[in-house]
This record gives C-alpha cells, sequence and structure tokens, in this order.
C-alpha cells in the first residue's frame, strides 16, 4: 500500500570554531518524501516519530548552543564546554536520525 508523501524543511547548523571563539551558520534544506512502497502503518508512524523528533530535538539542540554562548560570555567558560560537547552530540545524534528517515522513505 503507498502512502501519499509530504514536504517538510530541515533546519541545519554547521559550528565552526576560529581563534577560540565557536559560532554556527544555520540554512534550510528543502525535502519531499514518499515511504516506500508497500511500508504499511509500523513505518508510516515510524516516519512520523522520527520527523517529529529530528524537529524537536534540533530546536532544543539550538537553545543549549545560544545557552553555552551566553555562559561563556558570561565568563562560565567550563559549563559552557561541556554544553558545547552535549551540542556536537546531539547535532550527531539529529544527523543520524535525519539519514534513518531518508533509509525509510521519510
Amino acid at each position: 500500500m503507498m502512502h501519499e508523501g509530504h514536504h517538510h524543511d530541515h533546519e541545519c547548523t554547521h559550528e565552526h570554531t576560529h581563534g577560540g571563539h565557536t559560532h554556527t551558520h544555520e540554512h534550510t534544506h528543502e525535502h519531499t518524501h514518499e515511504p516506500a512502497a508497500g511500508a504499511g502503518e509500523p513505518v508510516k508512524r515510524a516516519v512520523t516519530m522520527l520527523n517529529y523528533m529530528y524537529s524537536h530535538n534540533s530546536d532544543h539542540t539550538e537553545e543549549l548552543a545560544e545557552m553555552a554562548e551566553k555562559l561563556r560570555g558570561l565568563g562560565e567558560t567550563a559549563a559552557a564546554d561541556e554544553i558545547e560537547g552535549a551540542v556536537a552530540a546531539f547535532r550527531e545524534g539529529n544527523a543520524k536520525l535525519h539519514e534513518a528517515l531518508h533509509k525509510i522513505g521519510g
């Protein structure tokens, strides 16, 4: 059974460090996806949940990046370093979710 596809945008950021200062650049990727033919409801539900989690996690990741930047500006470098490490891990996890979506037609 074929399910109707959908269109969505992915907000992506790339982190750069220059002279000890880390900042991000944001851009949007547009995608139209069709679930795999014959995928059925379980895959459709997985695509829906992965899309939600990817978007949700990306939003929180950017909030944490902003928090780290503010804390660094306040001289709280140790905390900012820890948060930036978490942000990098979250971004890696989000990239894996994005790849999973592509692999199941989402």
